[in-house]
């Protein structure tokens, strides 16, 4: 089920984590089923909450923060479905923003989602009984003279790429593969690599050379890959039959294509979020799948992966997590949210 370790490694892996139990926060309304419906800058939390029908209910989007709660409707009252929301940081004063990609098109906010900054519409015509959207987001510094960029997947499986000069965005690039390959379903980025990386509904894994805008590497997987992150010089994606890989990216910046390093079995069920932070000098990652259970794992110097904690939340479909604080002491919190309940779940660990 986990890595191959000894029973002794994998006992003190879990006992590592000081379990303090689960405590709960309640958002204003009940999280959709959308994958990483989880997302954080570190003082506030938001989830998602479509409306029954995207054509006729608008979509309702929850902050929740220590000392406030507020709700936002997307674009408005404008009925529209809700893909993916993330904060990003942009320009040279780093100002956090909120990205919500929908079936619209994406709309940048304020940081505390309050005021619209922009507005990109979806270019696509739905036809038949295709719906187009966007859904993936990152932002990087832009090697190129564009300062930051916010990177933005579409339906299509293009990647759009904004040149943020907050309150200005306006776009500069669109990555696409010749390939043609499916929707995007997530995006990352790394500055430290000056890569960018797209996952996509048919199985693709792109990379792609910000400097020259030209795709790196292009991997074909048989599973359907849900959320990626990187990790220093690692590329970490959750895939739905519940795998997690890992990817040494650490010679794209001489030319050379990503190594596979570790594979981990991390669920039994579909994976449906997965967070990744760096925090007192440790790498981590949590993931949550449709068994119930919210695992939380450790990379070590040598980017191998380990289990630091195991939690069941009963009876409930998760949807996403996320590590919610990451102070100077190391200690982590990390905030899981359900399918069809209000409770924002949180794990302590040391």
């Amino acid at each position: 089920f986990w890595l191959k370790l000894p029973l002794l490694a994998r006992f003190v892996a879990v006992m590592a984590w000081r379990d303090a139990g689960a405590r709960t926060h309640a958002f204003q309304a009940s999280a959709s089923l959308l994958h990483n419906n989880l997302v954080t800058n570190g003082t506030q939390w938001v989830s998602v909450a479509n409306g029954a029908s995207s054509s006729v209910d608008p979509a309702k989007i929850m902050f929740h923060a220590q000392d406030q709660r507020n709700v936002i409707q997307l674009d408005g009252n404008q009925p529209a479905r809700v893909m993916q929301v993330r904060f990003v940081q942009v320009g040279p004063a780093a100002t956090w923003v909120f990205v919500v990609c929908s079936e619209l098109g994406t709309h940048i906010y304020s940081e505390d989602g309050m005021r619209i900054m922009h507005f990109e519409k979806q270019a696509e015509a739905d036809t038949g009984e295709v719906v187009h959207f966007h859904r993936g987001i990152a932002a990087v510094d832009s090697t190129i003279g564009h300062g930051t960029v916010v990177c933005i997947g579409t339906s299509v499986g293009s990647v759009l790429m904004l040149k943020a000069e907050p309150p200005m965005f306006s776009m500069v690039e669109q990555l696409r593969s010749p390939e043609n390959p499916g929707p995007v379903g997530d995006v990352a980025s790394s500055s430290m690599l000056a890569s960018i990386a797209s996952v996509h509904d048919s199985g693709e894994i792109i990379v792609w050379n910000e400097p020259t805008l030209q795709m790196a590497q292009q991997i074909r997987v048989a599973e359907i890959p849900i959320r990626l992150a990187f990790a220093d010089i690692m590329l970490v994606v959750g895939f739905n039959n519940g795998l997690i890989r890992v990817w040494d990216c650490s010679q794209l910046p001489a030319g050379q294509g990503l190594s596979l390093h570790v594979e981990v079995a991390s669920h039994a069920r579909w994976l449906t979020g997965m967070d990744v932070v760096s925090c007192g000098g440790r790498r981590m990652i949590a993931t949550v799948a449709e068994d119930t259970i919210l695992n939380v794992w450790q990379m070590s110097e040598t980017n191998e992966v380990s289990l630091a904690h195991s939690s069941v939340v009963t009876d409930k479909l998760l949807t996403g997590v996320a590590f919610l604080n990451a102070g100077e002491t190391g200690s982590l919190t990390v905030g899981v949210t359900a399918y069809d309940s209000d409770a924002l779940f949180l794990f302590e660990g040391a």
